[in-house]
C-alpha cells in the first residue's frame, strides 16, 4: 500500500513501486456516483499513475493500472477496502473478515474551543460509525 498526497510526483511515486509490480490499483476520487459509473471518466490520480507508469521504462512488464473510483461522500473502512479489493481481483466467495481492531462503545475527546481540531470529534465519530466488521 502507498498513500500519494497532491502534488503527485512522479519520479517518487515510480521509486516506491517494485519493478515486479503487476498491478496497480489506484483509489481516486471523482465528483458524484454518475462519474463513479462512467466508464469515461478517469479520476485525477488515475491519469497521473498511468502517465507515470507509462513513461518510466522501469517495468519488463507494464503493470496494469486500474482505478478504483470513489466519491467525496464515501468513507472507506478497512473491511470496505479489503471487500472492494476481493472483488476486484476476481476472488471467489466473500472477502475474509478483519476482526475489529477497536471494542470501545464510547469515547471521549478533550480540546480547547479555538482549536484546529475543533470538528475532529464530529469527523471521527462520522468514521466510527462505520462498523469495521460489518463492511
Amino acid at each position: 500500500a502507498l498513500a500519494v498526497n497532491d502534488p503527485f510526483i512522479e519520479e517518487a511515486f515510480i521509486k516506491a513501486i517494485p519493478a515486479s509490480t503487476r498491478t496497480i490499483a489506484v483509489l481516486g476520487q471523482v465528483r458524484n456516483e454518475l462519474a463513479v459509473e462512467d466508464e469515461a471518466t478517469q479520476s485525477a490520480l488515475y491519469s497521473d499513475v498511468l502517465t507515470a507508469v507509462t513513461f518510466s521504462g522501469k517495468f519488463d512488464t507494464e503493470p496494469a493500472v486500474l482505478d478504483i473510483k470513489y466519491t467525496p461522500a464515501q468513507t472507506f473502512t478497512p473491511q470496505g477496502l479489503v471487500n472492494t479489493l476481493h472483488k476486484i481481483f476476481g476472488n471467489e466467495g466473500e472477502a475474509k473478515k478483519l476482526p475489529s481492531l477497536v471494542q470501545a462503545q464510547q469515547f471521549t475527546l478533550w480540546d480547547l474551543d479555538n482549536s484546529s481540531a475543533l470538528n475532529s470529534p464530529s469527523v471521527i465519530g462520522n468514521m466510527l460509525k462505520y462498523d469495521s466488521t460489518q463492511g
